[in-house]
């Protein structure tokens, strides 16, 4: 069984959100506020999207609620989990 936190499943969801999207990393940085590194970091599991004020950017720069992109993460580790 698959133990991991929710939290390391938001940087997947970035990813699939992103390219579901259309948008390059470069674009999510700028709607989002952040830099092309970061979100790279955020994607490959390198740093993590921890404070609610981040996670609420990232979920702006797509046009969702934070509430989609913390179910979409959810349902990726219990994916995971089976």
């Amino acid at each position: 069984m698959n133990n991991t936190s929710i939290v390391d499943y938001i940087g997947k969801t970035v990813l699939i959100f992103r390219t579901d999207r259309g948008l390059t990393q470069e674009q999510l940085a700028e709607k989002s506020g952040f830099t092309q590194g970061y979100i790279s970091a955020i994607e490959h599991g390198n740093r993590h999207l921890g404070h609610l004020s981040s996670l609420q950017k990232v979920s702006r720069a797509f046009g969702c609620q934070l509430s989609e992109l913390v179910r979409y993460a959810e349902e990726l580790r219990e994916i995971d989990r089976k």
